[in-house]
């Protein structure tokens, strides 16, 4: 088993044996044709056939020959993607997920400065800035991820992930740097949560593109995280969108 990012996962590779060209296997993720110690691949998603002029194989057609399949499932609703970037095809899986991240605690009124922007990854390879911000956009149109206490990931509506996508466009288009340096008075003391995104792609390797916004919130301390999605706290409750804290059980009943 193999794995790019934590929703990826690859399988073993699975072998074909075919006397028939026309010969159709079903195979979402690194299709093989293959003769000799050498094969010739393609990522696929759905059916291929064996023989396929897409594999760019020198050969001619032989009776006998064989196609592998390395098979890659998608977790957690996440997006199947076939990129080329112009050395060759890649495939994966993309998934864009939100939180509340701790950004700093004060014990009095404070000014707080914050950063925003995306920042690359070590596997970052995206050839600009707009390729990048149309994947995150494309992924959110298939639902945003979000996670609450506990590292639990709970689903946004479509409505509701691509509003969340278009509030933070400019984040998305716009690299972290000291120019991007900002800074808020927060009037109590608190903690003071910044709503970041996690970008997983193959494009950017084994580790999520980290993209900081503009929204912040404060809270009474570490021990009380941000309960409601940016723009939808409404006094005690959300006005929208899940809840992203534990629900506390209500007491049981007294017994006499």
């Amino acid at each position: 088993m193999d794995s790019r990012n934590k929703y990826e996962q690859w399988s073993d590779v699975q072998i074909y044996l075919t006397d028939n060209y026309l010969d159709f296997i079903d195979c979402t993720g690194l299709a093989q044709y293959c003769k000799g110690d050498t094969c010739y691949g393609r990522f696929n998603e759905g059916q291929i056939e064996c023989f396929h002029e897409q594999f760019q194989t020198p050969w001619d057609h032989d009776d006998h020959m064989w196609c592998n399949c390395q098979p890659l499932e998608c977790l957690d609703d996440s997006r199947f993607v076939i990129y080329d970037d112009g050395y060759g095809e890649t495939s994966g899986c993309e998934k864009l997920v939100g939180v509340w991240k701790h950004l700093q605690s004060t014990s009095a009124a404070s000014s707080v400065s914050f950063q925003e922007g995306f920042k690359r990854t070590e596997g970052w390879s995206f050839s600009t800035t707009e390729e990048f911000t149309t994947s995150v956009t494309e992924t959110a149109k298939a639902g945003i991820a979000v996670e609450g206490v506990g590292s639990a990931e709970a689903s946004v509506s479509t409505t509701m992930s691509q509003t969340l996508s278009n509030t933070h466009s400019e984040s998305f288009s716009e690299e972290e740097s000291e120019s991007t340096t900002q800074s808020f008075d927060f009037p109590e003391a608190g903690t003071v949560w910044q709503w970041q995104y996690e970008f997983y792609s193959p494009r950017a390797g084994s580790e999520p593109v980290i993209t900081k916004t503009k929204d912040l919130t404060q809270t009474a301390g570490d021990f009380a995280p941000p309960c409601c999605l940016p723009g939808y706290q409404d006094g005690d409750t959300c006005a929208d969108g899940p809840t992203l804290c534990e629900e506390t059980p209500a007491p049981a009943p007294a017994t006499v």
